[in-house]
C-alpha cells in the first residue's frame, strides 16, 4: 500500500507485522484503516499558491481601475466594479488563506496518526510475533485485535478533525 505523506509511508513499514497478524486473525486492517488519513500537503500547498499567483491579475486590475477612477474623476460612479473587484480578491485571498490552514493542519493529524499508529504497532510487536510463529491463544490474539481496534480508533478521531476543516473550507464557498 503506498501513501502520500512521508510520515505515513514511514509508519507503514512499522505496521507490516501488526498487519499480517491481524490477517491470521481477522481482525481490522491497521494500515488500510490509516490510509484515510492519508494526504499530500505540500500538494494541496502548492494548489493554493497557484490560486494565489492565479489571483494577481485581478488584484493588478483592482488598483489599475482605482487608479483610473481618480484620474477621471468620477467619484461614486463606477465605483460597483472597484468593489466587485476588492470583494473578489478578498475572498480569494480569505480562501488561499484557509487552504494554508487547512494543509498544515491534515500534514499535523496525518503525522499524529502516523506517530500513535507506529506507537501502538510497537507496544503489540511481541503478541505480532507470537502470532506469527502459531500461537493463536487468546492472550496473544486479543492483543494483537486491541492494537489493531486502537489504530482504527485513533483513524476516526483524526477523521472527525478533518471533517472540521472540510466545514471550515465549505463555510467559504457560502
Amino acid at each position: 500500500m503506498v501513501f502520500m505523506h512521508p510520515d505515513l509511508r514511514t509508519a507503514a513499514g512499522h505496521l507490516v507485522r501488526l498487519r499480517a497478524a491481524a490477517e491470521l486473525l481477522h481482525a481490522p486492517d491497521p494500515l488500510d484503516a490509516l490510509r484515510y488519513t492519508d494526504c499530500a500537503p505540500a500538494a494541496l500547498r502548492g494548489m493554493v499558491e497557484r490560486a494565489r499567483t492565479a489571483q494577481k491579475p485581478l488584484a493588478d486590475a483592482h488598483i489599475e481601475y482605482s487608479d483610473a477612477r481618480i484620474r477621471a474623476q468620477f467619484g461614486d460612479r463606477g465605483s460597483e466594479l472597484a468593489v466587485a473587484y476588492r470583494d473578489e480578491r478578498e475572498a480569494t485571498e480569505r480562501t488561499v488563506l484557509a487552504g494554508l490552514r487547512v494543509a498544515d493542519q491534515l500534514d499535523l493529524l496525518a503525522r499524529s496518526a502516523a506517530r500513535h499508529a507506529v506507537e501502538i504497532a510497537t507496544a503489540a510487536d511481541p503478541a505480532c510475533v507470537l502470532v506469527l510463529d502459531g500461537d493463536l491463544t487468546p492472550e496473544p490474539a486479543e492483543a494483537v485485535h486491541d492494537a489493531c481496534a486502537a489504530i482504527v480508533r485513533s483513524v476516526e478521531q483524526h477523521l472527525a478533525a478533518i471533517d472540521a476543516l472540510a466545514s471550515e473550507m465549505d463555510g467559504l464557498s457560502g
